[in-house]
């Protein structure tokens, strides 16, 4: 039995495992993962000094900066990956002291193939670790229960309430759930006095453990408050489809698959608790096992109404934390049926589970969201006097995880004016030799008018840019000469290619996206004087771009070279090399995968209400609308259609906007309304229009009520992501689609 329970982990562990590290880098952090990565880059008094100013205790940012396993998404993630495979393993654990051995083993499974429980071990985030330390705790309790002078039972409870707070404070669940639970065990011993003296005990050393940090923080703490109330309903759905399925939406297919995995696991909990086998011993377990489904249900919908000063916005990743009960008490219910029906009810909670986990893959790879500007900032940022901005603030964490070096950030919250312009920007260019300004999508909101390009511009004696599909980074020089803008402080040694000139290159991904740029550095001893030609391969088929020189003096170095190869909609999806050719010569500078995330939905001229023809630029055409009615307090639906003859090779973004005679108070301009993006929710840029083919681009617009009577006009606007310039319409560059009086 003991060898066959091996092999059943083994496989188990194997599975989980490769579920967890399936496509693990194939997704940029998002700005909680950049949070934990700059945080554990901190030295350690200012790490502790900032996680007690922050919502979370440092445990977890202390594991991160102890993890031996390097830079990168990989690697940052791969130590949530081991506490997840932990997890499954005590999972194991705990259901075997509650059931039993086959308990255990299909607890283990139910766990090891849940896609919340997947998501968090592929998070840089605490999350995997405060389960982790909860499921400890459980299996401690369950074990002091059977003997309450178990000491491995009093020191599993003990270490792992004391490892969940320090992880996360939300964990306060954790005991709440289980002194909920102990109550059936303290009634079945007659309420023993030394029995409560021993569970006080317990947490007072807990709590006397947590009490520095509670010292040290409290001070620094600040409150938060959550967005909106959450309905109970919708919680409830929420919740059951995070620990089923998975995924927080609720189509009618997926409430159908929550529905069959929770009525298979019901019928096994009626078996279950009206077998009379094992009673009265079972019931504390029982107990347990509800609390610990239950109780975080509690505390999370709680912590999500806005009537308080501790509110959290309602998350799945809040309510895994006891989870490991919900798949216990699932594979409790399924041995109890006994025989076959054991195996079919946990063949479906599998599949379902499995089922959830299908659509995983879908969208799932990184982009060049700042690799290429950070490499390019490693390699050209060589001074101190040198100042690097971040412009704005927005995604100053993913930009601080590829940028490791001190940088600035404007604040999205303020605007730029003139007024702070003259404020704010002096304090960097008076001690600079240059301003280098990485600039994403978000600068428009805070500076639509450009103002700190404008300011910068001004003063310098020189500026270069260089774009990365939706980043810039603009060099603005005040006293350093041009030429040094263009050599490599460093670059990367170990690569050298064929002939003398070209002595290495960097491509910073292996997988593009068809609209995607593929952004290569090429690193030359003496840079070439005539054009160049750079080409994707796969067999005979070969896409050639020609690259103009690197205008600077000869001789002078490593110079480094940026250029970017746009993946335009009839880029075949495959395996590409990528090749240099100069003078005869190829050199291979590496390989690249291609693929095609995402089809172009069809849409005929017929659902067109209101035809135009209206050019932005040279190559775009707004053939049409179909909107809503203005109402005053309500959405207002609108879709452009539009239309190309001929592939985009620049990312635009589109505002349409209603405009108004009168202010808006909220806004401080006469905007009464505005929907701003990249076509499609951002999910169809411009670089993936396939020619002659109609583009629906749905928005919706909110107006407000208190939007006085007066004449609107609906207007529409496209610019360039890279710098925010517009493209011509007519003679102007908004293009005006209805006029209307609110009487």
């Amino acid at each position: 039995m003991r060898r066959q329970t091996f092999f059943y982990m083994v496989g188990i562990l194997w599975l989980a495992f490769g579920l967890r590290v399936w496509l693990l880098a194939d997704t940029n952090l998002n700005w909680d993962e950049g949070y934990s990565v700059w945080i554990s880059r901190l030295a350690l008094p200012e790490l502790l000094d900032t996680t007690a100013r922050d919502v979370h205790p440092p445990l977890y940012y202390l594991l991160l900066k102890a993890a031996p396993f390097g830079d990168g998404e990989w690697s940052w993630r791969y130590s949530s990956v081991l506490v997840g495979m932990l997890l499954v393993a005590l999972t194991y654990t705990f259901g075997r002291a509650i059931g039993g051995v086959q308990v255990g083993i299909i607890a283990a499974l139910l766990i090891g193939v849940a896609r919340a429980e997947v998501h968090i071990a592929q998070l840089t985030r605490m999350h995997a670790l405060a389960a982790l330390c909860c499921t400890l705790a459980l299996w401690g309790a369950a074990r002091l229960w059977r003997n309450p002078c178990d000491w491995r039972g009093n020191s599993a409870y003990l270490l792992g309430v004391i490892g969940a707070l320090y992880t996360f404070y939300l964990t306060v669940m954790l005991p709440l759930a289980v002194s909920l639970a102990w109550l059936w065990f303290w009634a079945r011993h007659k309420f023993s006095l030394r029995l409560a003296l021993q569970w006080v005990g317990l947490h007072l050393i807990a709590g006397v453990a947590f009490a520095p940090w509670v010292l040290y923080a409290t001070p620094r703490m600040f409150s938060w408050r959550s967005e909106a109330a959450t309905p109970p309903l919708f919680f409830t759905q929420f919740y059951f489809a995070t620990l089923t399925v998975g995924r927080p939406t609720f189509d009618s297919m997926q409430l159908a698959f929550v529905g069959l995995y929770l009525a298979v696991m019901l019928v096994g909990v009626i078996v279950l608790f009206r077998n009379r086998r094992g009673e009265p011993s079972a019931r504390p377990y029982r107990a347990l096992l509800l609390a610990g489904i239950l109780t975080p249900a509690l505390v999370v919908f709680v912590l999500a109404l806005p009537f308080h000063d501790f509110g959290r916005p309602l998350a799945a990743r809040y309510l895994v934390m006891l989870a490991a009960c919900f798949y216990v008490l699932a594979a409790w219910g399924a041995v109890r049926l006994g025989r076959w029906r054991t195996w079919a009810v946990v063949g479906v909670m599998v599949g379902v589970a499995l089922w959830g986990m299908s659509n995983i893959a879908v969208g799932a790879i990184r982009r060049d969201e700042f690799y290429s500007a950070s490499s390019l900032l490693h390699d050209l940022v060589g001074l101190p006097a040198d100042v690097v901005i971040l412009h704005n603030d927005r995604t100053w964490t993913t930009f601080a995880a590829a940028y490791d070096r001190p940088f600035e950030v404007t604040r999205q919250s303020q605007p730029m004016t003139p007024e702070y312009a003259d404020y704010l920007l002096p304090q960097w260019w008076d001690r600079a030799g240059v301003v280098w300004v990485v600039e994403t999508p978000y600068a428009r909101e805070s500076d639509p008018d450009s103002r700190l390009d404008a300011w910068f511009s001004e003063r310098a004696v020189d500026r270069y840019r260089w774009t990365f599909d939706e980043t810039t980074v603009t060099a603005y020089v005040r006293n350093r000469p041009v030429i040094a803008l263009h050599t490599a402080i460093w670059y990367p040694h170990n690569q050298y290619l064929a002939g003398v000139n070209l002595i290495g290159s960097e491509i910073p991904l292996r997988r593009y996206a068809i609209g995607d740029s593929v952004h290569i550095a090429l690193y030359w001893h003496t840079s070439p004087a005539d054009a160049f030609t750079v080409q994707i391969r796969q067999g005979e088929q070969v896409i050639p771009f020609s690259v103009e020189p690197l205008q600077t003096q000869r001789d002078v170095g490593v110079t480094r070279q940026h250029i970017s190869l746009p993946l335009l909609p009839d880029t075949p999806a495959g395996r590409y090399t990528v090749e240099l050719l100069n003078g005869g010569e190829i050199s291979l500078l590496g390989e690249i995968e291609v693929v095609q995330l995402r089809q172009t939905p069809t849409v005929t001229a017929a659902e067109i209400a209101t035809p135009t023809d209206i050019p932005f630029g040279e190559q775009v055409t707004l053939i049409g609308y179909t909107a809503g009615e203005f109402r005053a307090g309500q959405t207002y639906p609108i879709t452009l259609y539009w239309h190309t003859a001929s592939p985009i090779t620049e990312r635009y973004k589109v505002s349409v906007f209603w405009l108004g005679e009168a202010f808006n108070p909220q806004s401080n301009n006469p905007l009464w309304g505005q929907s701003d993006g990249e076509p499609q929710g951002w999910q169809f840029p411009t670089t993936l229009w396939p020619p002659n083919t109609l583009i629906a681009d749905p928005h919706t617009l909110v107006i407000p009520a208190n939007v006085p009577h007066g004449n609107y006009q609906l207007g529409v606007v496209m610019y360039r992501v890279s710098d925010g310039q517009r493209l011509p319409v007519n003679s102007g560059d908004i293009a005006i689609l209805e006029q209307i009086t609110l009487p």
